[in-house]
């Protein structure tokens, strides 16, 4: 991953910058979003500073092998997201002439991200390439057929592509299964619970991966699509937690 992160930092700021702040219910389904307007129960489990939850590489795989059946569709969704930063609106409605599989990348229309400016995402294709095949000719060519699957990547049975929540309940169902799901509260009288590990954790893990991985603020900036650098450099803050746990935890003798 290192080397992917690593080609990033040597972009230029060329991308456009959107204009939108970052949404604070995304990453959230509709069930989770009630939590936010209502009486919670806060977890005591702590979270780093920023009250922001992300995953390591390693939890990336361990919540991959936890993925709920179709399992190749599924991990695709989870690898994608993780190397690309995409809002999980962005990922749910990628359109198949989007995709450059010669570059590696995915071009995102200002439309999708609710702004003026567009942008384009990359990804490594250690991680992607083989998945894609196999998606693109196994589970979509095969168990969709019949179905209007020319333009998005993601299509379902009844719908033209998978829906935000959706994804959100792959993400959480795997994190659950892999034993990694937090909590940050409750609501419905402790009834249902508001899941820290959704789709919008693997955005986040893939900014601070980045940022860990040496890539310039600025071009983190619009691969995200940050409208302020400042909220881009809050994952510079929890990179260095990260540094400084290492430290305090490691001795030379």
């Amino acid at each position: 991953m290192s080397v992917f992160y690593q080609e990033c930092a040597k972009m230029t700021d060329i991308f456009d910058m959107p204009k939108v702040p970052e949404n604070p219910y995304e990453g959230f389904d509709k069930d989770d979003k009630k939590i936010l307007r209502g009486d919670t129960k806060k977890s005591r489990k702590s979270q780093n500073k920023e009250g922001i939850q992300y995953l390591s590489p390693d939890e990336i795989d361990t919540l991959c092998r936890n993925v709920p059946s179709p399992i190749g569709r599924n991990e695709l969704l989870i690898r994608l997201q993780f190397n690309t930063g995409m809002r999980v609106g962005e990922l749910a409605s990628i359109e198949m002439d989007e995709i450059d599989r010669q570059e590696t990348s995915i071009y995102i229309p200002s439309f999708k991200s609710k702004s003026p400016s567009s942008r384009t995402v990359y990804y490594n294709p250690e991680y992607i390439d083989f998945l894609m095949d196999e998606y693109l000719d196994g589970y979509r060519g095969k168990n969709l057929v019949g179905k209007d699957i020319d333009t998005y990547l993601f299509p379902t049975q009844t719908n033209p592509h998978v829906t935000t929540d959706y994804i959100n309940q792959i993400v959480k169902g795997a994190a659950e299964s892999a034993d990694l799901q937090s909590t940050a509260g409750s609501y419905a009288g402790g009834k249902r619970k508001l899941n820290m590990i959704t789709s919008h954790t693997l955005r986040h893990s893939y900014a601070v991966q980045a940022i860990k991985s040496g890539i310039n603020p600025r071009n983190l900036q619009a691969l995200l699509g940050h409208e302020k650098l400042e909220t881009t450099e809050i994952y510079m803050k929890m990179a260095e937690e990260d540094h400084k746990k290492a430290a305090r935890a490691f001795t030379p003798y």
